[in-house]
């Protein structure tokens, strides 16, 4: 349910009643999902610092309208969190020194135990998988890009479906492999036939177009406002770092290099550096836009 709350306040230095108006997509934060917190000043705010689940998210000037700055942020949680509520933390700063400052308590509303999975991998990907270098290398690698914050949103919208298939496995899914190794779902399965077209869900700009040992053919999407998303395993790459890519631009084919099991699309998606459920920014009622 959206909230709206509205605030007001008198400015130092006798100034007239200043007023803030701030929207919740929800206060409550279901496991892998976004919530949107929206701004609504007739000044122009010089400083922020928004807090929540222990970390600091940026807040993005989006509009301007009727005489009042519209600023968004899109805030989310660890699919590892254990806390059943985390406070978000909103303070401003305007001219003269003028200060705002709010809490809300969200709740949320985590699975207490993960849903398990077990993974076979082919022989080659188990090679593979002991590149505990490659390992290394490839997470620092996707990590400097998923804390990527640009300043302009490219995204427009809800994000479609990437490519036609079967989930095969779910966001947060504890995996056991057959090479011992043990891991978090940090996104969502797609399954196909090889050579299926896999596009772009939201206008982006590609960050990383390159063939990893252990993600195999991977690709990096920045939506804009902190929103990247991330595919992987691909049999082929059709599109190039730097290039602006439109809703629904073919961006490669579905196959299963790197370390994989089957063929499939291993779609992700980041907010601010925090992964979360890619089919959230699916669904029609989304009340985060």
């Amino acid at each position: 349910m959206i909230k709206s709350i509205l605030f007001s306040w008198l400015l130092l230095c006798a100034s007239p009643l200043f007023a803030i108006d701030i929207t919740l997509s929800s206060e409550t934060l279901k496991f892998g999902e976004t919530i949107a917190v929206k701004l609504k000043s007739p000044e122009r705010i010089k400083s922020h610092s928004i807090l929540f689940g222990g970390k600091s998210f940026q807040l993005f000037l989006n509009d301007y309208q009727n005489k009042h700055y519209i600023y968004v942020t899109y805030i989310a949680v660890s699919r590892h969190s254990k806390s059943n509520y985390s406070y978000l933390k909103i303070g401003l700063t305007f001219s003269r020194k003028n200060k705002f400052y709010k809490e809300y308590k969200i709740a949320l509303d985590f699975p207490k135990k993960p849903k398990i999975g077990r993974v076979r991998l082919t022989q080659k990907a188990k090679s593979l998988s002991n590149k505990t270098s490659s390992y290394k290398k490839e997470g620092a690698l996707l990590a400097k890009h998923f804390k990527k914050t640009t300043k302009r949103r490219y995204f427009d919208g809800l994000f479609i479906y990437p490519a036609k298939g079967r989930l095969s496995s779910e966001f947060g899914k504890l995996r056991h492999y057959n090479n011992g190794r043990t891991s978090s779902h940090a996104g969502v399965d797609i399954a196909n036939k090889h050579g299926t077209p896999i596009f772009a869900p939201q206008n982006g700009k590609v960050i990383l177009s390159k063939t990893l040992d252990i993600h195999g053919n991977t690709i990096m999407i920045d939506h804009g406002y902190g929103i990247i998303s991330i595919y992987c395993h691909l049999n082929s790459r059709s599109v190039k770092k730097g290039k602006y890519i439109k809703k629904g631009t073919p961006i490669g084919t579905m196959g299963m290099t790197g370390v994989a099991s089957g063929v499939h699309l291993h779609w992700g998606l980041s907010v601010q550096n925090v992964r979360v459920d890619p089919l959230f920014w699916t669904q029609e009622s989304n009340k985060t836009f």
